[in-house]
């Protein structure tokens, strides 16, 4: 550990792949604890700390998913995607009614919404620019 109180990334990583407790302070395997979910344990000494950490299922710091091609840039979620994620996740206390998607690839915006349940893409509406027209009472 490169000291300080604070637990990097680092640090968490070495942790991860050597399970070697020792290299760390009690503050930084309170950190590694309380990331996973767990209160801190105090005034405790180390070795229980690290006892307790053997019983907890470590989330491996590597990205995996980062070299995966599975999502496109120009792909467009639908609201039943939306939902059905927001479902998956259990945070259904939101109702969706409509989301907007941003595509710097072809510099588009298309929102996407739903009344009855089916949903459809539609070029999202442009502002109307000050002193035209309308602004000027003109129709």
């Amino acid at each position: 550990m490169k000291g300080g109180l604070t637990l990097s990334l680092e640090d968490y990583f070495n942790f991860f792949h050597s399970q070697n407790p020792s290299a760390l302070t009690v503050t930084c395997l309170n950190q590694i604890i309380f990331m996973h979910g767990f209160k801190k344990i105090y005034k405790l000494p180390k070795k229980a700390l690290s006892d307790a950490l053997e019983t907890i299922g470590l989330v491996n710091p590597s990205r995996s998913t980062l070299q995966d091609n599975e999502i496109s840039p120009c792909a467009f979620m639908t609201v039943e995607d939306v939902t059905a994620d927001l479902e998956e996740l259990n945070w259904q206390e939101c109702c969706i009614t409509s989301i907007q998607s941003f595509n710097s690839a072809h510099d588009h915006s298309f929102s996407s919404s739903t009344t009855d349940g089916a949903s459809s893409l539609k070029p999202a509406e442009r502002k109307r620019k000050r002193g035209g027209p309308a602004a000027n009472g003109h129709s």
